[in-house]
């Protein structure tokens, strides 16, 4: 059940988007939609709606057909239709806002969140900006179980990297010597799954005109090959939870986290963060973001590398065109280890927007350059690792195909190349992956 401000902000959105779906949306109507229940999950078939809205009339037809499924609690028919009529026409704000409403009465928060920031950048009335932003504030708040899902198949890093040599000089007794570098051995084909749930609820405490609310979240990331079958090459296990404080605009989190990696079958290290981050909502979809995370880590591989760590991060993101995002982050992170010749420096700047660029197509572009230094010379190499790496990736989700009725397929590509002190560990790369992620 819906709490009273928010049933109000259903019912003014509703109210609103009754009328054309917004560009290119005609006033006519065909009628029911042809698919039913049993199409769904069919990627053919759902695309088949995209296919054929090609007249106003028919785009109309279709949002109206949705907006009969939000009404009737038709939610995941309600999210292909809408789909496919922003398939057709992107520029769609109605259609957008709809989906946004759909897939917040689905409980697909962060969904839900990104299409309405969204829908903030273009030309939205002034009650319309306020229904919205209580939207936001109310997917920050209440009580829910969100998860996400995300499972990919690629080419192995090592048929798709280059290194600039296998020859590293290493110390030995003082004297300097060649040596061949050792690579991992790995398959020929990778798959990458990473999962992650989190709960939310409100704890019925005000703080001013905001409200305090706890959360616990747990996400698991794994790298496999065809050569380990089950048995994962990387491993990586991290759970959390701590107080959440919404007010109008802003969001500030404060949280405990726990974190185990794997490597080859071998425990490598634990990390236990304390960390601040803080969200805040400005103009028309815009957003500025930061955190900071203080904490210990624990490497039992190497324990010299164990040691106390500091990270900072702060961004900005814009809504553009009703349609998509722009927004750069920049990173830092300090690591004190115990050898004191490990302890590292890493910074890392980030740009990165997504787009509809139609026919049911988003892409998502990430550009970044990285550095990263020790403080001394590590044996057994005879020079301080200096790193620096310049890098992006393109992914490109068709989200209005649905397959087993939830998931979207995508293909990512990418490259890289990196500059080291240490030549054998310079190198440039591709990357080319094809995967499903949740879609609702």
């Amino acid at each position: 059940m819906a709490t009273p401000p928010l049933a109000a902000a259903l019912l003014a959105l509703s109210c609103v988007a009754a009328g054309p779906a917004g560009e290119a949306l005609g006033q006519s109507s065909l009628g029911q939609s042809a698919l039913g229940q049993s199409a769904l999950g069919q990627p053919d078939a759902v695309a088949s709606i995209a296919a054929r809205l090609t007249e106003p009339a028919r785009i109309d037809a279709e949002f109206k057909d949705a907006l009969a499924d939000i009404e009737a609690g038709r939610f995941a028919p309600a999210i292909i239709k809408l789909r496919a009529v922003l398939a057709a026409a992107p520029g769609a704000a109605r259609a957008r806002l709809e989906l946004a409403r759909a897939l917040f009465l689905a409980g697909r928060w962060d969904a839900s969140r990104e299409e309405f920031l969204t829908v903030l950048s273009g030309e939205t009335p002034a009650p319309v900006r306020a229904n919205i932003l209580t939207f936001i504030r109310q997917i920050d708040a209440r009580r829910s179980v969100d998860w996400g899902l995300d499972v990919s198949v690629g080419l192995s890093p090592s048929h798709l990297r280059r290194y600039d040599t296998d020859i590293v000089n290493v110390s030995l007794f003082g004297v300097t010597l060649p040596a061949e570098a050792t690579r991992p051995d790995e398959g020929d084909v990778t798959t990458q799954i990473d999962a992650d749930i989190a709960f939310r609820r409100p704890l019925g405490v005000a703080i001013g005109d905001g409200a305090l609310g706890a959360f616990v979240v747990a996400s698991a990331s794994g790298r496999f090959d065809d050569q380990r079958g089950l048995e994962a090459r990387r491993l990586r296990l991290r759970t959390g939870g701590g107080l959440r404080a919404t007010f109008p605009r802003t969001t500030v989190d404060g949280a405990l986290a726990v974190s185990a990696s794997f490597r080859d079958r071998e425990h490598e290290e634990d990390i236990v963060t304390g960390e601040l981050g803080a969200n805040h909502r400005i103009g028309a979809g815009g957003s500025l973001f930061g955190g900071v995370v203080g904490g210990v880590a624990e490497n039992h591989l190497d324990a010299g590398r164990s040691g106390p760590l500091i990270a900072a991060h702060f961004g900005g993101e814009q809504a553009i065109d009703a349609r998509g995002s722009v927004g750069a982050v920049v990173r830092g992170e300090r690591r004190f280890a115990e050898d004191e010749a490990r302890s590292s420096t890493i910074g890392r700047a980030t740009l990165f927007g997504r787009y509809d660029v139609g026919f049911g197509a988003n892409a998502r572009l990430e550009i970044y350059g990285e550095g990263m230094q020790e403080d001394g010379v590590v044996a057994p190499f005879v020079s301080t690792r200096r790193e620096y790496e310049f890098g992006g990736d393109l992914k490109v989700t068709k989200r209005d195909w649905f397959l087993f009725n939830r998931f979207n397929p995508y293909l990512s590509v990418g490259g890289a190349a990196r500059e080291s002190s240490i030549d054998a560990f310079g190198y440039t790369e591709g990357r080319l992956r094809f995967g499903v992620e949740r879609g609702f």
